[in-house]
Parts: C-alpha cells; structure tokens; sequence
C-alpha cells in the first residue's frame, strides 16, 4: 500500500527469488523522527520507493525482469556505486545560524551500510525551522545546497524555491510506517485488554451457567423429594389406613376372645353341673362330650384367631411407626431442600448484581477512555493552533511572492503572444498559399486568465472565427499554430501522429512542403497514411503481414532513390 505498482513488483520477485543482494526499500530502510517526517517526505519525494540493492549487477536482474513484464520503472541505489555527497566544512558553519535543525542524512537513522545512501540524498539537504531562516541560511550558503523547512518548502542550490499546502490525503511513507507501528502497537493492547475483558465475562458466564446448573439440579432435587414426600405421604396415609382396619379387627378379635371366654365359663360350669349331676345326666354324657369337644375346638380356634389378631397389631404398629419416622426424615429433607434453595436464589441474586457492577465498571472505563482522548484532543487543537500560525504567516509570504511571480509571468506572457501571433499569421499564410490569421486576446487586461480568439481567413473567403471554417482548414489552422508555437520555442526532434488526416490531397501538398522546409532544423517522426506525406519523407518504415500472425518490419531510404 502505497508503493509504486512497479516498485512492488521488483521487491516480490526479489522475495521469491530470494535474491539476498536486494536489501528494501529506502523508506523503510530509514528511520525518521515525527518532527521531520513531512520535511523529508517533501525533500525526497519519489526517491522514497528506490530500491536499494547490494550492487549493480543485483539492479540490472531487476531493471531487466521491470521490462520483460512489461511492469513499469524504478530507481535502483546499488550501494557499491552510489557515493556520499556531504557539505564542505566552510558549509557547515551555516549549522549554527537560528533556525538551523542541522543536516537531513544526520538527522535520521539508518543502518551503517545505508549510510553511503543516506548520504548521497541528504548529505547535502539542511532542515530549517520555517521559511524565514531558511532564506537566510540559503543567502549566508550563497544557494550551493538544498534546504527543507519543517512545513515541507523546499529551497533548491540555485535559488529556486518549492511550497505550498500539503494534501492531507498524499501517502506519507515515513509517518505512515510510524503511525503503522503505533496503531500495531495500540491494537495489539486493546487486543490484549479486550482479551481480559472477554476473560472475565466468560469467567462471569461460567459462574452465571453454573449458578444456573446448580439451582436447576437443586430445583430437580427438590421435585424429586416433593414427589417422594407426596409418595411417603400416601405410604403413611395407606398404613394408617391399614392401621385402623388392624385396630377394628383386633377390636372384633377382642370382644369375639371376650364372648369366647364368656361361652368357655358357661361351658365349665355345665360342666361342673354335669360332674355333680352324673346320674342324672348319664343318658346324655355323649351328647356332652360331643358338645365339650367341639366348644373346645371352637375355643381353640377363637385363641388362635386372637393370637394371629395381636400379631397382625403388632406388626402394623411397627410398620407404622416407621412409616411415622421415614416421613419425618422426608420433612427434614425437604425444609433443608428449601433452605438450600433460598441459599441458591440469595447467591444467584448476588451475582447477578455483581455481573451489573462489572458491566457499570466497563462502562465508566469506556467514558474515562473517551475522556482522555478527549486531553488527547485538545493537546492536538492546540498544536494545530501553532501550525495554524505557521501556515498564515507562510501563506503571506506565499501570496506575496505570487504576485512578484505572476506579474513577471503576465510580462513574459504579453511578450512570447506577440511573437507567436506574428509567427501564427507568417505559417497560416505559407501553409494556405496566402489569406489571414490572427491570435486575439478576448481581456488584454488580464491576459493570464482570459481566452484567446483565433480569426482565420483563407484565400478567397471573409475573415471569420475558426469554428465557422471546414474542417480540413480548421486542422490546417490548428497545424499552423503547431509550427508557431515550434518557432517560438524550437526543438531538436517533435512526433507528429497523424495530425493531417483531415486534409484533402491539395492541402497535404502545402502541409508536406512545409515540412519538408522546416525539417531543416528540426527532425520529425511522422505517423500517416497519407501518400502525399510519405512521397516527401526521407525515410519509411512500416509492419507488413506476410503471414497470418507472423510481423515484419520494412524500411525504406527514398532520401538515397531520389538521388
């Protein structure tokens, strides 16, 4: 991010080549102080992406992989080639003149082995507090070295000076490895606080979940010993029934032992009635001994009737009684199991509230953290104050020297318009074989900023705005401007592509003419398909197709056929 599409490129074929001669990018090679970051980042500037490498033969592998790609240029800083360029000791005495930081290649850090680097940038580059003593500093070195302000002006040897505002939005190479390093640096503790943070709430989870199992389970215990209770409950209400039945029954086994005991005493005293009355009772005796044997089996019977009734009693009233014991355990249970539960309802109330205390407490951390960006914010508001100075008193300075420029510019203007129109009216005349052309100014009193009029008038027809005319003459017009504008400032070689594509064959012989006459002083590359271009070109080159998919490039010196 940030870096040419060029520059990243080479640094990935180094890395995967592993190419051990190719040591970075020189702004990551180097390490700036904050306060000199937007000095350097405007004194360098694009020199920020070279890449350094170990030596020339290393540049040249990449240079070379750069073309065959077709992936664009870079600037490439062998480090066995490039040499210091430092200020000589009578430069240096300017170091302590007011203002004066001290030189940019010192200012920095770098590795020993870049040093030679370094020093070739900004050996010779000194860092001012502001323009003012800048220009002092500059005047006392009579312009033999550059000079960068803190703000990012920049004084070159010569005299010519660079400035202005700086776009907030342009990439800043050396701030923004720092502000990447700070950011880094500032996740990676808002990572590790969070982390705590997500620690404790999931610690807070866990005893919230098992709160929440524990007073599920006690609450399933509890139901289960309400169920037991309510079992034991009928247990006791079905002995108890049982009891009553036993207790009736015993009562009947009683009164049936009573009536026994009642029928066996009438029995003995008929007995005895009968001893004492033998004679009397002798025709009956075996009447009475059958009678005697079955009231004694009957008396049997009742006796063992009322044994097996007693037992019975006794058996219920010990089950009873530990039916009786086993429901007074359950009780016991069960208000334990209540108070139990009363303990887990008070407990999960309290850490509900402090699940609320550690949330209020993350809150109060979140508006002290705001608060203190906030003497973050206004220790920014005041900084941006004294730039805010800086930059006004610089943008008069600027503004002042605006002026200076552009009134010498408005009379450097005026003077190069003059000579282009007379120039402009001399070439549309040879290029159409007479007629007239002129170049008006639309506001002579702000010539910087106002159109220009072209009035145009071939042979034979009115003088009349360029628009108006056909379009072959309006290309031939434009063509004459073109050849104006070369005389008014010449050049050695010019490519011409297609520009007369327009004409029509009489007016490509006055274009071609004139090229040929002007090419006398100034070599042109012509592209066209025009014949009457070409029969008038020293040489032709061209590509012909012989075969499908096959180039081949022709040439042609008519210079040596038409001698």
């Amino acid at each position: 991010e940030g870096y040419a599409h060029s520059v990243r490129a080479a640094m990935k074929q180094a890395r995967e080549r592993g190419m051990a001669g190719v040591h970075g990018v020189l702004g990551q090679l180097i390490h700036v102080p904050q306060k000199y970051e937007t000095a350097l980042d405007m004194v360098l500037g694009a020199a920020q992406q070279n890449i350094v490498t170990e030596d020339e033969e290393t540049a040249q592998q990449l240079i070379e992989y750069l073309r065959r790609n077709h992936l664009g240029r870079a600037t490439f800083l062998p480090v066995t080639s490039v040499k210091s360029r430092v200020l000589d000791a009578r430069e240096r005495e300017v170091l302590s003149m007011p203002g004066c930081l001290g030189v940019a290649s010192e200012l920095v850090d770098c590795g020993e082995k870049f040093r030679g680097v370094v020093e070739n940038l900004l050996g010779r580059t000194l860092i001012a507090e502001d323009l003012n003593a800048g220009i002092a500093i500059m005047r006392r070195g009579r312009h033999a070295f550059r000079l960068v302000t803190l703000q990012g002006d920049v004084m070159h040897s010569g005299g010519s000076m660079t400035g202005g505002s700086v776009s907030s939005r342009n990439v800043n190479l050396f701030s923004r490895e720092r502000e990447l390093k700070e950011l880094t640096e500032k996740l990676a503790d808002g990572q590790t606080e969070l982390e705590k943070l997500l620690k404790a709430m999931q610690e807070g989870q866990r005893e919230k979940d098992a709160l929440k199992r524990e007073s599920a389970e006690a609450l399933e215990a509890l139901h289960q010993q309400e169920i037991a209770v309510a079992r034991e409950t009928e247990h006791v209400q079905n002995a108890e029934g049982d009891r009553d039945g036993h207790a009736m029954r015993l009562s009947e086994s009683e009164a049936a032992r009573e009536q026994l005991m009642e029928s066996m005493n009438q029995i003995e005293e008929q007995l005895s009635m009968v001893s004492g009355d033998t004679s009397r009772e002798e025709q009956s005796r075996e009447e009475m001994e059958q009678e005697t044997a079955r009231l004694q089996e009957m008396l049997a019977e009742a006796r063992k009737a009322a044994e097996e009734a007693s037992a019975r009693t006794v058996k219920v009233t010990l089950e009873l009684n530990d039916l009786r014991h086993e429901a007074e355990n359950l009780r016991r249970d069960r208000d334990r199991v209540r108070k139990e539960q009363e303990d887990l309802a008070r407990d999960q109330a309290r850490r509900e509230e402090e699940l609320k205390r550690m949330a209020a407490d993350e809150e109060a951390d979140a508006q002290e953290a705001k608060r203190l960006e906030s003497a973050e914010a206004e220790a920014r508001a005041d900084e941006l104050g004294r730039q805010r100075e800086d930059l006004e008193r610089a943008e008069t300075d600027l503004k002042d020297l605006i002026a200076r420029l552009l009134q010498q510019m408005e009379s450097t203007f005026v003077e190069n318009f003059t000579l282009l129109q007379g120039y402009f009216s001399e070439t549309f005349q040879r290029l159409f074989g007479g007629g007239h052309a002129e170049l008006i100014l639309m506001d002579p009193s702000d010539p910087l900023n106002c159109g220009i009029e072209i009035n145009a008038q071939p042979p034979g027809k009115k003088l009349q705005l360029l628009t108006l005319l056909s379009g072959g003459e309006r290309t031939l017009t434009a063509i004459a401007i073109l050849f104006a504008t070369l005389k008014l400032k010449p050049t050695p070689f010019c490519i011409l592509d297609e520009i007369e594509a327009a004409l029509d064959d009489a007016n490509i012989g006055y274009f071609a003419d004139y090229l040929v006459e002007y090419s006398k002083e100034t070599q042109f590359i012509v592209v066209t398909h025009r014949k009457g271009t070409m029969e008038r070109a020293d040489s032709l080159y061209g590509v012909a197709m012989e075969e499908q998919g096959v180039s081949k490039m022709v040439s042609v010196s008519l210079q040596d056929y038409q001698e």
